[in-house]
Parts: C-alpha cells; sequence; structure tokens
C-alpha cells in the first residue's frame, strides 16, 4: 500500500517515529522502495538506512517542500507510532485513514488514537480506495479475521498532493 507510488518517476515517503523505526526488523530497513524519513529529538543524525531525520512532525513537513524533496515526493504516509498518528491527526489539512480492524484481542500497550467520527467520514463499505475494494464480510489470515476502513477528512478534496496517509492495524 506504501510503496506504489501513482506517478512515475517519484516515490512515496513514510514518516515514523524512532521506535517505530527500530522495531523493524534491521535486515527491512529502510522499508524499501520509499523515502525513509525518522521523527526524533534524541537522535542527531538518521539512523543507518533512513533517509532523512526531523525532530518534529512539523519540520518533516517543512523538510518535505524543500526543493531536495518536493521534485522526488509522490504521496506521505504515517506509518507510526502512536504518538504520531494522533499529532497527524489533530492537524488541519487533508488526510486519509486505513485502518485493518483485527477480529481478535492482542496484549498490547500501544493503540491507535480514537478516531474523531465528526472531523472524519467512514467511506462506503463498498468504496474503491484506490489501495484496495471494502467490502461488508471480512477476510481471514493465518486463521485471524479482519476486515479493512477507510475515512477520510470532512472536507477532503478528491487528490490533493498534501494528503497524509496512515496505514495502521487495531484489534477489536
Amino acid at each position: 500500500m506504501t510503496t506504489a507510488s501513482s506517478v512515475e518517476g517519484k516515490q512515496n515517503l513514510v514518516i515514523m517515529g524512532r521506535k517505530t523505526w527500530f522495531s523493524i526488523p534491521e535486515k527491512n530497513r529502510p522499508l524499501k522502495d520509499r523515502i525513509n524519513l525518522v521523527l526524533s529529538r534524541e537522535l542527531k543524525e538518521p539512523p543507518q538506512g533512513a533517509h532523512f531525520l526531523a525532530n518534529s512532525l512539523d519540520d518533516a513537513l517543512k523538510l518535505i517542500e524543500q526543493p531536495e524533496l518536493t521534485n522526488k515526493v509522490d504521496m506521505v504516509w504515517i506509518v507510526g507510532g502512536s504518538s504520531v498518528y494522533k499529532e497527524a491527526m489533530d492537524k488541519p489539512g487533508h488526510l486519509r485513514l486505513f485502518v485493518t480492524r483485527i477480529m481478535q484481542e492482542f496484549e498490547s500497550d500501544m493503540f491507535f488514537p480514537e478516531i474523531d467520527l465528526e472531523k472524519y467520514k467512514l467511506l462506503s463499505e463498498y468504496a474503491y480506495c484506490g489501495y484496495f475494494i471494502l467490502t461488508e464480510s471480512y477476510e481471514v489470515f493465518l486463521g485471524i479475521g479482519f476486515f479493512h476502513l477507510a475515512y477520510r477528512s470532512q472536507g477532503h478534496p478528491c487528490c490533493n498532493r498534501y494528503q497524509y496517509f496512515m496505514p495502521k492495524s487495531i484489534s477489536l
């Protein structure tokens, strides 16, 4: 989902917090075919394999607007963690949320932020989101049921380069 760019010659950019970066197995870092940007107030340089480092989400969004990146980036995806999702969801702007609801509970100490239904509209169950088709039934993978939901911020234009996407799996 975060890999495929819709514009030839450009790549998607993924923004993640430091803990999310280090939770990815080293052999899978950086996330391939994407520009990887890590957020950290502690690190002084990008961690090995990351392309960019920013102190805050605001700094990251400013960096994306610099000539070095603006001509290379198609879509911006926020891929975690919890505090980065929350900050992005609280910002004004155009945002789409792609959520995978898992039909099983797991022990966890991190959770996806509450979705404000006054700010975000759930798209039709049968809507084509450009990445997958939302269906009325759930799917099963490795014996665990799940289904996809997609939300868009109210007043969201159909296509706008300055959208931030947040794919996330959360259990019910």
